[in-house]
Formats: C-alpha cells, sequence, structure tokens
C-alpha cells in the first residue's frame, strides 16, 4: 500500500471521484478567486483615485502659491522648474500655466500634453500682495493608465499566488481524501466486484484502527451494512439450495415413487404435451413414441386407442375432460391381445390451485380378474359345498331310521320271506343313497377323514392293475413317479377315490381310445405361483398330473366342471358327482386342482397335496377283536334331536340291555344329568340346538367325572375334528350307519 507522500497525481487522478472532486474544487476556486479578485481591484483601485485626490490637494497647498510667485515675477525657468516637480508627482501626465499679466500672456507647459487625461484640475494663481493679484491658471491633468497598470500586475501577482495557494489546498484535500475516504470506497468497490457465491463467507474489512460501535462513523456504518447484507445473502442462497436441494430430492422420490408404481402413470400439460411418462407405462403399451417430457399426446393416445378392443369409450373419456378440466373417470378397457386394463384420470393442481395438467394412470387387472375368477369360483362352489352338506346332514338323519328299521326288520324274518326279500331292496337303495351323501359330503369337504402318510408313489403302483382293468384295454396307461418318495398326509382311500374318479373321467373322453399318463413331481410353488392363484399357499407339493388325450373341455364349461351334479353325458350315464367329489377331497386335504384343456386337444389335471416328512405307515389289516358282552345295566344318555333317529338308538341299545335316558336337546339331558349320577356312555349328536355335543359333554363331565362320549353326526362342522380330522381321543360314528355298526362301536367305547 503506498503511503499519503507517496500517492502521486497519476495514482489519484486514476480515480473517477478524485477527478470529479478535483474539477469542482477547481470550478468553485476559479470562481471564489475571480470574487476576491474583482472585490480586492475594485478596493485597489479606489485607494489609487484617493491617492490622486490626496495629490492634487497637495498640489493645491504645496506648489500652487510658488508658482503663483513665479508667474508674478515673470520668471519663466523658475515656472517650468516648479511643473517639472509636480510632474514627479505619480500619475500626473501634463501640466500647463496659462497667464496673462499687464496685458503679456504666455503658456507655459511641461508633460505629455497627448496624453488622455482621465482628470484635469485648474487652480488659479494669485500672488499676494496688500492684496491677491490674479496671475494665471494652473492645469494639472493626471492619466489611469499607470493605475490600470497597476492593477493588471497585482490582478497577475494574486491570480498566481491564489491558484498555488488553490492547487496546494486541492492536492492536500485529495490526499486527505484519498486517505480516509476514496481507498476504502475503492476497496468496497474491488471487495463487491469481487464478491462470489465461493466468496461470501469473507467478510469486507477496511485498513483502519476499529472503532467502538458508539464511535463507529459513516465507512464503519456502510461496512456493518455490507457485512450485513452479505450475510443475509449469503444466508438466502443457503436456503435457495436448500430448497432446490429439497426440490430435487422430492422430485427424484416423486419419479422414483411413480417408477416404482405397478401403474403405468403418465402426466399430461395444459398444452397437450407429455410432463412426464413412466417406464411401466411404455411397458404396458409398448408404445412407438416415448412418453417424454415435450412429446405431443396426441401422438400417444393414438398408440393407445389403436391397441384397444373398443376404442370408442377411451375417445368419450378424452371428450368429457376435454369439455370439463377438473373431471375425473375412472373405468376399464379391454385390448385386441384380451388383457384388460383399468384407468383413471385427474386433474392435477399446484398448491395455490392452479390447474397445470392431467394425470392418466394405467394397470394391467387381467390377473387380478383372473384371479377374482377363481376366487368366485371357489366361493360358489364352497357355497354349494355349504348348500350339499346341509342337505347331506338331512338326508343322512332320514337314511338312519330306514337303514336302522330295515336291519330290525330283517332281523325278525326268515330269508325266504317275500317282506325279508323287500327289505333287502329297501336296504340296498338305501345303502345307495348312503354313498350318494358319501360323495356329496365329499364335495362340501365335511366328511369325515383317517390320515395317515403315505407314499403316493406305492398308492399308484397298488392300484395300478385296477386301473387297467377299469380303463380297458383301447386306452393305454403310463404311470411315471418321481425317484424320491412321494410324501403325504392324506385318508388314503380319499385319494384312491380322486385318482379313480380321474381316470373314469379320461376313459369316457376318449371313446376311440388314447393314453392316460398319471405323473408324480416334487414341485415348490413360490410367491410368484401363489400371487396368480387364489387361496394357495406358498411352500413344497407333490404334484399329481391326470393327463389324457381325448376330445378336451370347452372354455364355455370349464368354470362349471366340479359343480355338483354338473355333466356332459347323456342321461343315465353319469351322476355329476365324479370331479366335484375329487375337488372336495383334494380341498379338505390343504391342496389345489386346477385343470388345463383345450378342446381336441386334451386335458390335464393338476393336483398340489402339501408335501410331509416322516415315515409312511405300512398297509395292515388288523382283526376285529372279541368284545365281551355289556354289562347288564350300564346306563347310556341319548341326546339326539332328530326323533326319528333317537328312537332307533333308543330302540337298539335298548333291546341290547342297556339302561337308556332319552334327550331331544341338552337342556334334557342336563336335567337327566342332574337326576341321575350312575350314566356310563354319552351318546350325543354333534350338532344341536342351543349347544353343540361337545359342550354338552364338558358341562356333563364336570357333574360326572370319567363321562365317555361317543358322537354321531352326518358331518362334524369342525366341531369335533379339523378339516375332518378327529381330534386326538374322539370317538366318532357316521351316520347313516347300521344296527351292527352303532352296537359294535357302542361297545367298543364302553369296553
Amino acid at each position: 500500500m503506498t503511503s499519503p507522500s507517496s500517492a502521486s497525481l497519476p495514482t489519484l487522478w486514476k480515480s473517477r471521484l478524485s477527478r470529479r472532486l478535483l474539477t469542482l474544487i477547481g470550478l468553485f476556486s476559479l470562481l471564489g478567486i475571480l470574487v476576491a479578485i474583482g472585490a480586492q481591484l475594485f478596493s485597489e483601485y479606489r485607494r489609487d483615485l484617493d491617492a490622486i485626490q490626496s495629490r492634487l490637494q497637495f498640489i493645491a497647498s504645496s506648489y500652487v502659491p510658488p508658482l503663483a510667485a513665479s508667474a508674478f515675477q515673470m520668471d519663466e525657468e523658475q515656472v517650468r522648474l516648479q511643473l517639472r516637480g509636480v510632474l514627479q508627482l505619480q500619475d500626473i501626465v501634463h501640466v500647463r500655466v496659462r497667464q496673462e499679466f499687464n496685458g503679456d500672456a504666455y503658456d507655459i507647459s511641461e508633460g505629455d500634453g497627448t496624453a488622455s487625461a482621465a482628470i484635469s484640475r485648474d487652480y488659479p494663481l494669485s500672488y499676494q500682495t496688500h492684496k491677491p493679484v490674479p496671475v494665471g491658471t494652473l492645469t494639472v491633468a493626471v492619466s489611469l493608465n499607470g493605475v490600470y497598470e497597476r492593477l493588471q500586475e497585482r490582478a497577475l501577482r494574486i491570480v498566481f499566488t491564489s491558484v498555488l495557494l488553490i492547487v496546494s489546498l486541492a492536492l492536500a484535500i485529495l490526499v486527505v481524501f484519498q486517505m480516509a475516504l476514496n481507498r476504502h470506497l475503492a476497496r468496497m468497490a474491488g471487495y463487491a466486484a469481487g464478491l462470489s457465491l465461493e466468496s461470501l463467507d469473507q467478510p469486507l474489512s477496511l485498513q483502519r484502527p476499529l472503532r467502538r460501535p458508539e464511535e463507529a462513523d459513516e465507512l464503519d456504518q456502510l461496512v456493518h451494512a455490507i457485512n450485513g447484507m452479505r450475510e443475509r445473502i449469503r444466508d438466502d442462497i443457503r436456503h435457495r439450495r436448500e430448497a432446490e436441494q429439497e426440490l430435487v430430492f422430492r422430485k427424484a422420490l416423486f419419479e422414483c415413487v411413480l417408477e416404482a408404481r405397478i401403474d403405468g402413470i403418465c402426466i399430461a400439460a395444459e398444452d397437450r404435451t407429455c410432463l412426464f411418462g413412466n417406464s411401466q407405462f411404455r411397458a404396458l403399451w409398448r408404445l412407438d413414441i416415448d412418453c417424454i417430457p415435450g412429446a405431443p399426446m396426441e401422438g400417444i393416445f393414438a398408440g393407445l386407442l389403436a391397441q384397444l378392443a373398443e376404442p370408442d369409450p377411451l375417445r368419450a373419456t378424452l371428450d368429457l375432460v376435454e369439455r370439463d378440466p377438473e373431471a375425473t373417470v375412472q373405468r376399464e378397457m379391454v385390448l385386441r391381445s384380451e388383457a384388460v386394463y383399468e384407468y383413471s384420470t385427474v386433474p392435477v393442481h399446484r398448491n395455490d390451485g392452479m390447474r397445470i395438467g392431467r394425470l392418466w394412470s394405467f394397470r394391467d387387472i387381467s390377473q387380478r380378474r383372473e384371479l377374482e375368477d377363481q376366487l368366485r369360483q371357489s366361493r360358489k362352489l364352497e357355497t354349494l359345498g355349504n348348500l350339499a352338506g346341509g342337505i347331506a346332514h338331512d338326508f343322512n338323519n332320514l337314511l338312519s331310521p330306514i337303514i336302522g328299521y330295515a336291519e330290525l326288520g330283517m332281523e325278525q324274518l326268515r330269508p325266504g320271506d317275500p317282506l325279508h326279500v323287500d327289505l333287502g331292496h329297501i336296504l340296498k337303495a338305501a345303502g345307495r343313497a348312503a354313498d350318494l351323501t358319501r360323495q356329496i359330503l365329499a364335495f362340501s369337504r365335511k366328511q369325515m377323514l383317517e390320515v395317515e402318510i403315505i407314499d403316493l408313489n406305492d398308492l399308484l403302483a397298488d392300484i395300478e392293475t385296477m386301473l387297467r382293468r377299469l380303463i380297458g384295454e383301447a386306452i393305454t396307461i403310463q404311470v411315471l413317479v418321481c425317484p424320491r418318495p412321494a410324501l403325504i398326509r392324506v385318508d388314503r382311500s380319499q385319494i384312491e377315490q380322486v385318482v379313480l374318479n380321474m381316470a373314469i373321467n379320461a376313459r369316457d373322453a376318449m371313446p376311440d381310445g388314447g393314453t392316460l399318463t398319471i405323473e408324480t413331481t416334487e414341485v415348490h410353488l413360490d410367491h410368484h405361483y401363489v400371487e396368480q392363484h387364489a387361496e394357495v399357499v406358498e411352500g413344497d407339493y407333490v404334484l399329481l398330473s391326470v393327463s389324457d388325450t381325448g376330445t378336451g373341455i370347452d372354455e364355455a364349461i370349464r368354470d362349471r366342471i366340479f359343480e355338483p351334479f354338473f355333466t356332459t353325458k347323456e342321461r343315465g350315464k353319469g351322476t355329476g358327482l365324479g370331479l366335484a367329489t375329487a375337488f372336495g377331497i383334494v380341498r379338505q386335504h390343504q391342496g389345489h386342482l386346477w385343470v388345463y384343456s383345450e378342446p381336441g386337444h386334451g386335458t390335464t389335471f393338476k393336483i398340489y397335496l402339501p408335501r410331509v416328512e416322516g415315515t409312511p405307515r405300512a398297509a395292515a389289516t388288523e382283526a376285529t377283536p372279541e368284545l365281551t358282552p355289556p354289562a347288564s345295566g350300564q346306563c347310556i344318555l341319548v341326546v339326539e334331536d332328530d326323533a326319528m333317529v333317537r328312537e332307533l338308538v333308543c330302540d337298539t341299545l335298548g333291546g341290547q340291555g342297556y339302561r337308556i335316558l332319552e334327550a331331544g336337546d341338552p337342556d334334557s339331558a342336563l336335567e337327566h344329568a342332574a337326576r341321575t349320577a350312575d350314566i356310563d356312555l354319552l351318546l350325543t349328536d354333534v350338532i344341536l340346538p342351543k349347544m353343540n355335543g361337545r359342550e354338552l359333554h364338558r358341562q356333563l363331565a364336570a357333574r360326572l367325572p370319567g363321562l365317555k362320549v361317543l358322537y354321531m353326526s352326518g358331518y362334524t362342522e369342525n366341531v369335533i375334528a379339523d378339516q375332518g380330522m378327529l381330534h386326538a381321543g374322539v370317538d366318532f360314528i357316521q351316520k347313516p350307519f347300521s344296527v351292527r355298526t352303532l352296537l359294535h362301536k357302542v361297545r367298543e367305547v364302553l369296553e
């Protein structure tokens, strides 16, 4: 930094502010000088004029008397000598004595008679004797040229002196201004010029001593104001950067969310150009024109309309939102590829409510529709199963007395008796009806199961010979089993029934012969499969595939083949319960059954049964143990809400020597228990009014510890079983039952 003494004029002159200040100082100084010079010269001029007047008075007092004497004596030399003395006075340019005395006249003059005289003064000359004697006139001419010359000389001297003073003062002022203000202003200007986003953290400081706040001058206040403005700008920029980063983050997050959605999203601006389109939108529609920002929406929607089976509804939606920009629409559309899309469109607004565009959302709901159809079909079959189960329950109650009384009647007749034969026919028809109700219960998943771990491969090997006899020689049977044991926990007889029903269905679909393929495979159903199939649980399964090369199943009836009593066969050639029974058995075993078929290309049934770990139980026939006769006087409490079934059971057991307590409802049973303390067995229906049989036994057992129970029912409703599998330690007899079966089961429970 230069010191004050080294602050040269060129350095100061570089500053525009210094140049302007110097110019102003010069102008105002010049004006002051002119005014001062004028006033001083006027004063000098007045002083010179006063001096001239004083000299003229001096001439009157000092030169006029001698000249009058010399003129009276007529001494010309003396007069001239005295006139020359007058000329020696300053500014006297010409003197003249005109004399008329004693008739003589003369004119004596000295000086330059041609010079211009600004002032002329006449002095009368008179000589004093005993009385004044006029001797002539003295004329003195005064010129102001000398005055003017002196004034000019003085003016030049004053101007020169003033200029030197002003220049020195201006330089001093500039140096002081430079040190006190200009250099700080220049530093402020340089600081402001070099201010950038990277230098906002550097405060402005001046090269001057720090002052206390109360001593701060205008420069300190200006520096404080500039630094305050710098901090506010820095904070504003930081906040703006944070806001921009937040905006970028929110934009990226918004786009990420839209990209992550399974919906195809497209946002159109008010000028009918695309604002945004996610990858799912492009994947759904496979557009030749990408939905990129700025792309015209006309081309995009033209690509959409071209892929629709019926484009008119979407055109109607476009017309609607054109007429009503605030409209919200949600509809479905079907593509030429038979895919079903759901779409919705809503207006997009800013926070201030201004509409900026419209959002279109598209979702492929084809899979959801398939799952809904599967679930709807499953619920329909479940509803049919509940209805069929209820009917079978009531029908079993009707069959039980028919079978029981027929057996009792036959025991009282000779085999050759015609009535014995008629009762035999009745019993045979009732047996067929009982088989029918068992099939219905199998479909409704309400039959009782005796589950065990078996190897499905061994089961197929055991029934293969029977299948070949059942199917006939015109059809080739291929049994392909997996190399590892296909272990499942099932009721063996029920799974055999499923395989037989599937085989019979395949035989009927191949009247001219063909190939039946039965195959087992171990599979794992993952979450992708579960997402596409309703009511399927992820896990390991044994897949049983039954395929034929028959006529196939038409798509129009494919959803109805598992309905009970639905059949495409001629009247009298099928009950319509084969596939329905198989479906119910598979579902009761926590499995799943799917059909794949095309007309003319055969049919494949895929049955998925949960795979288990363990050791399969070997099939064995156990001999029926010999039971001792009933002890005389054993008491049995019979609880049955159906009067005919209750009467049959009581008559049958009473005829065998049992003591019977009869109750038509749980309240009556509780009353019997309150009066009788020696009840040996509770024989109760599972489904009763007010409370079920299990709850009745619980209350009776609280009064009669050790009370045995035998349940009877057409189906259990999961009261004493779970999915048809009896709870541990539960004794059960299935309706309709024969008299011998009832007696055998009662004796077994009591013993």
